[in-house]
């Protein structure tokens, strides 16, 4: 399966089934097809912030399997990480906007290329995920 190589970088963002918010329409049928996954435009605009948190789950396991924060902070495991995150309502930073001139592309931890560090750290916030840069520029195809 070929996807396309090139979109272009207009900022008319659309929000994505997997709840995600794309720069434009190419751009999230670029990101489905190279991750073999079907998503489609819910709706023009970036996707809604969810204003309620859901409820904090504590039921997790006590096993130690260290993992470090973005705040610098190791948990005993990345479940006890989400349930502080969560008891302490950290409110992610509004959506960055994209601005193809000044932005510089990073390739996060979980082999995805973001658009600035700011997206990288808002996908990080909004989902509770650890990610970190890999490295400036996108990442390197397999």
């Amino acid at each position: 399966k070929k996807c396309t190589q090139t979109c272009v970088q207009t900022y008319s963002p659309v929000c994505g089934s997997n709840g995600q918010t794309y720069t434009n329409q190419c751009l999230l049928e670029h990101f489905a097809c190279i991750q073999n996954l079907t998503i489609t435009k819910v709706e023009e605009g970036p996707c809604p912030i969810p204003t309620t948190p859901e409820s904090c789950k504590d039921d997790c396991p006590r096993i130690y399997d260290p993992i470090c924060g973005s705040n610098g902070k190791t948990f005993d495991n990345e479940c006890l990480m989400k349930y502080t995150i969560c008891k302490t309502e950290r409110k992610c930073d509004p959506m960055c906007v994209y601005d193809p001139k000044n932005s510089k592309q990073v390739c996060g931890s979980d082999g995805k290329t973001y658009n600035s560090e700011c997206s990288l750290r808002y996908e990080a916030c909004n989902n509770s995920k650890v990610l970190t840069i890999l490295n400036h520029g996108p990442c390197q195809s397999k």
